[in-house]
């Protein structure tokens, strides 16, 4: 058979988040379906989560994305938003050497954006500027220096975005 025929399946993202800061393996996943804006898995403009990798065909079936293009879920976590290691980071640390805040704060972007819920100006401000920093730039405490922002201002914003997606969710299997 020719590609023309059988096109390459583009990959779905499996997305784990970390809840607890006790967690071995993440509490919660989603997908995301790639593309020139990364969509994650929905089903009536609410997000959906699922407490396992197995159930992700599950929550797939549930969802009203177009999964005609994509491949299969994958049952390997591609990145992991830790959601309680990003927070204590940002409360406490001058150094986040794993990109942790970075990865968490791409990814609540993506699914803030699907809530269709407006981030508070104020808010994108501030989270935005810390993303470009830490973009290119390990270093928190900087950040807060150079910007004449407290932890605590981020922080609320932070939680304000897990608020809108937490709002705008539905669990699978929990």
């Amino acid at each position: 058979m020719s590609s023309k025929n059988n096109p390459q399946k583009e990959p779905l993202w499996l997305i784990g988040f970390t809840i607890h800061a006790d967690s071995r393996s993440p509490d919660l996943y989603t997908l995301i379906f790639p593309g020139d804006v990364d969509e994650p898995l929905q089903v009536d403009n609410y997000l959906i989560f699922f407490s396992a990798p197995e159930l992700a065909e599950q929550a797939i079936a549930l969802g009203s994305n177009d999964r005609q293009n994509y491949a299969p879920p994958p049952q390997e976590v591609d990145l992991v938003c830790d959601v309680a290691q990003t927070l204590y980071l940002i409360s406490q640390a001058d150094i986040d050497p794993a990109a942790t805040v970075i990865n968490c704060l791409n990814t609540m972007f993506d699914l803030v954006r699907a809530t269709n819920i407006p981030m508070p100006s104020e808010y994108k401000r501030i989270l935005y500027a810390f993303a470009d920093h830490l973009t290119f730039n390990r270093e928190l405490s900087t950040f807060f220096a150079e910007h004449q922002l407290s932890r605590q201002a981020v922080l609320e914003a932070v939680t304000w975005s897990i608020g809108a997606v937490v709002s705008k969710s539905k669990l699978v299997g929990g």
